[in-house]
């Protein structure tokens, strides 16, 4: 059997990059091909169990030269429906010796998440630097304080994206702590049920916004619009990427008067999305907030709808209307996503023909897509 060049072992290993079983096979077939198929096998890594965590630990400490493989982590859960509330209070009491030990070894790792956790276990992973990760994605979890969940994101000095949903804290308190210079965020997704106003009010005082380019936030309350009003005004012109999720459900669904995106006047891409719920006859908050853009680099609109009720909801002639107007010249795409709840009796295809008959000026200068 005639041998096969190097790059052309690895690159037909690649294509199991999500296989882990094959790739397994593969290490253990071939000398030559461990080294790919350890890139995949621990290129991502999830700890769901206190016994993932204490194998994975045992792992890094027996070949702590593999912890440099890794580049996406992580923590989840930790623990199990059923679990006593001792074997509970025992296997987050592991995760916070184990998880920073973890960490140490894990030199090139890009992308850190924690959800569903109590982030108590968060809290002890803080107390070190860690100027590898860029991007921290926090889900469901849970700390003592404000100040704990400031400590962690501090911990970070390179951190670039942001992503959080479900983040709360027992405690506002900010705590007089000492802390380093913040890290230059570029990218923030502000999910779901969350103080929102705290969370934005300290992200404008910390100068937070300065850098970035990206932001999507998720408003279930108008408490939440108003709070994001004076960040979306302080990001201003450094802004480019806008995607507005507005979770207000009723017959008529506005936005507060006050709020507007004028400031950002410099917006490339704006996405909306929204809920049409069984009850709803009227969505004014969509054509409002497009008549606030005070952008004339617009070159892409997006709109996704999660339709239960009538499609005449929106004001589809008003859309066109608006997007006719000299400031939407650079428009290039105008993306209409549409998601069928359960129960609806509507036919997707029809969905889809009824909007593109709506939008038919729009239509003709080849910009809408579906």
């Amino acid at each position: 059997m005639p041998n096969i060049p190097p790059e052309l072992s690895d690159y037909i290993v690649d294509f199991l990059y999500n296989d882990p079983a094959s790739l397994r096979a593969c290490s253990l077939t071939c000398r030559a091909w461990v080294p790919t198929a350890r890139l995949h096998l621990l290129e991502k890594v999830t700890l769901l169990t206190p016994r993932m965590c204490a194998s994975f630990d045992r792992l890094m400490e027996a070949s702590p030269n593999l912890g440099a493989y890794v580049q996406e982590f992580n923590v989840a859960k930790l623990t199990m429906t059923g679990m006593s509330a001792q074997d509970t209070a025992a296997a987050l009491t592991m995760a916070e010796h184990v998880l920073p030990r973890i960490f140490t070894h894990l030199s090139n790792v890009r992308s850190f998440s924690v959800s569903c956790l109590d982030a108590d276990v968060a809290i002890i992973i803080s107390l070190a630097q860690h100027p590898s990760v860029s991007e921290l994605i926090l889900e469901y979890c849970q700390f003592p304080s404000f100040g704990d969940f400031v400590d962690l994101f501090h911990s970070f000095p390179q951190l670039r994206n942001l992503t959080m949903r479900g983040v709360t804290w027992r405690s506002k308190e900010l705590g007089p702590r000492a802390r380093p210079e913040p890290p230059r965020l570029q990218s923030v997704e502000l999910g779901k049920d969350m103080d929102m106003s705290t969370l934005t009010r300290w992200m404008v005082e910390e100068s937070l916004h300065r850098d970035v380019e990206s932001l999507s936030i998720a408003c279930v309350t108008e408490d939440d619009v108003i709070a994001a009003e004076p960040f979306l005004e302080a990001l201003g012109p450094a802004l480019k990427n806008l995607e507005f999720h507005w979770f207000c459900s009723g017959m008529y669904v506005t936005l507060p008067s006050s709020f507007t995106i004028e400031s950002c006047t410099k917006l490339r891409t704006l996405s909306l999305h929204s809920p049409v719920t069984f009850d709803c006859y009227a969505l004014p908050w969509i054509t409002s907030l497009l008549s606030h853009i005070a952008s004339n680099d617009i070159e892409s609109i997006a709109l996704e709808v999660r339709l239960l009720g009538d499609l005449n909801a929106i004001n589809w002639e008003g859309i066109e209307e608006l997007l006719a107007e000299p400031k939407f010249k650079s428009l290039r795409t105008l993306l209409i996503k549409v998601l069928l709840w359960k129960g609806t009796t509507d036919d997707l295809a029809e969905v889809k023909s009824d909007i593109r008959a709506r939008l038919s000026q729009l239509e003709l200068k080849g910009i809408v897509r579906m």
